[in-house]
């Protein structure tokens, strides 16, 4: 048992926790973003092309993975869309219901004993699996920089941050394909150890993965931890397991780490026994506000209000609705915007968060659980008084955003929100520097 120093104790709350996955129907239409300098050029399709289940819209490259269709149909149209990360490109395509597959979607051609770990990799980076889990890196990019110099798969199955149930429910329904997907990437790796990272809690899960590792010719293990935010984060993980703490500028994998949460992992057996690329992903719809809490299993490019109408709706107007955890979501008020990767889940609770007036007490809490070591209040007061200057970049880009300044102020303080606003308007001013520059007009 181990832990990382400073963060903050949490307990699994919510009342789809023990639930099992449902798989959610398909939409009458996905919108499907996709960011590339060039995006028209890497576009595959256009407005009219008719389209099938996992086939290619847009080429990946070095910096984004492809994106491929979740539903068959016909692409309505091609433009700009709002997504949880502001204004995008999509791809957007109107569902026929008939669940046709693109003829691509073949699994892989040879059993796993017989591969090398090479053409192993090659099928992976065709399947646009992405950062499911929050790990900074994209599949591929992960394997890539890992191979020849991982001696282990780390699973990292932890999930600390309250009312978030996709890696639990994962782990308890779909524990031979959460130990497949670990044994595909060890083998992708060609290495024979696997370790599984999980809560001290949840000592359950491990019995069925173990159960279903047995025979494979592998050295399983398993490493507890105690409950703790945000334990869940990579470099945290690496932290308490590994004793080792790795700078933001450097990737685990170049250090030979190579770790993955259960959601890729979950992916990995999808595309590796199906050939189906990524085209859908867990999300939990949670909250007091939610009539019917649930885990979904729901096609990428889903709007997020067909989730909360399977789950039957709002019991009562929210005061406000998070895409993500409670500490380190994002508040959204247009539910229109459509799933994505990184959306793991949607909360919709009766309390509104207000925008206190009141003035730090300097108590020190927020510097006392921030696993970066940095003083929030800071940061926050640097956006407050418009005081953004380059040499601050370092610390607003240090900061993870877990929230855990926001939830331990005693006089609640948004310090997240106002960490997040500085990032935004640092970002907003270097680019109009940039574009100064570019016209001829240095400020």
């Amino acid at each position: 048992m181990g832990s990382f120093k400073r963060g903050i104790e949490t307990e699994y709350v919510g009342a789809a926790k023990n639930a099992g996955i449902e798989k959610m129907p398909a939409t009458g239409y996905v919108v499907l973003p996709f960011d590339r300098p060039n995006g028209q050029e890497s576009l595959c399709v256009a407005a009219g092309s008719r389209v099938k289940k996992g086939e290619l819209l847009v080429r990946g490259d070095l910096l984004h993975e492809p994106v491929f269709s979740s539903v068959s149909g016909s692409v309505v149209s091609v433009g700009e869309v709002m997504t949880l990360r502001g204004k995008a490109q999509a791809v957007t395509v109107e569902n026929d219901f008939k669940e046709e597959w693109h003829p691509s979607v073949q699994p892989f051609s040879k059993p796993l004993l017989r591969a090398a770990p090479e053409e192993i990799r090659e099928f992976l980076k065709n399947k646009g699996i992405e950062n499911l889990d929050g790990e900074g890196l994209s599949l591929e990019r992960k394997l890539s920089l890992a191979a020849g110099k991982a001696k282990e798969v780390i699973v990292n199955c932890l999930e600390c941050e309250p009312y978030l149930h996709g890696v639990h429910s994962l782990l308890i329904h779909e524990a031979a394909a959460v130990a497949g997907g670990a044994r595909i990437l060890a083998a992708a790796l060609g290495v024979k150890r696997i370790s599984f990272v999980m809560d001290l809690k949840r000592r359950d899960e491990a019995v069925s993965l173990r159960n279903q590792l047995k025979g494979k010719n592998l050295s399983a293990r398993f490493r507890f931890l105690s409950a703790k935010y945000p334990q869940q984060e990579e470099r945290q993980m690496i932290l308490a397991v590994k004793h080792r703490e790795i700078p933001l500028s450097v990737a685990p994998e170049r250090l030979g780490i190579a770790s993955f949460g259960v959601h890729t992992v979950y992916a990995v057996y999808q595309a590796f026994v199906t050939g189906m690329p990524q085209v859908e992903r867990v999300v939990t719809v949670e909250g007091d506000c939610v009539l019917q809490p649930s885990n979904l299993r729901v096609p990428l490019g889903a709007p997020l209000s067909e989730l909360i109408s399977r789950c039957g709706g709002f019991s009562t107007s929210p005061g406000r609705v998070l895409i993500g955890g409670p500490f380190s979501g994002k508040e959204e008020k247009n539910l229109q915007i459509p799933v994505t990767g990184e959306i793991k889940a949607i909360l919709a609770f009766a309390e509104k968060e207000t925008e206190t007036a009141a003035s730090c007490v300097r108590c020190g809490r927020c510097a006392l659980v921030c696993p970066q070591r940095l003083t929030p209040t800071s940061l926050a007061r640097l956006y407050r008084k418009n005081k953004i200057g380059g040499r601050d970049r370092r610390f607003l880009s240090d900061c993870r955003e877990c929230g855990c300044c926001s939830a331990v102020c005693p006089v609640k303080i948004p310090l997240l929100k106002r960490i997040r606003a500085g990032k935004e308007a640092f970002s907003e001013k270097k680019y109009e520097s940039e574009r100064e520059k570019r016209n001829g007009n240095p400020t």
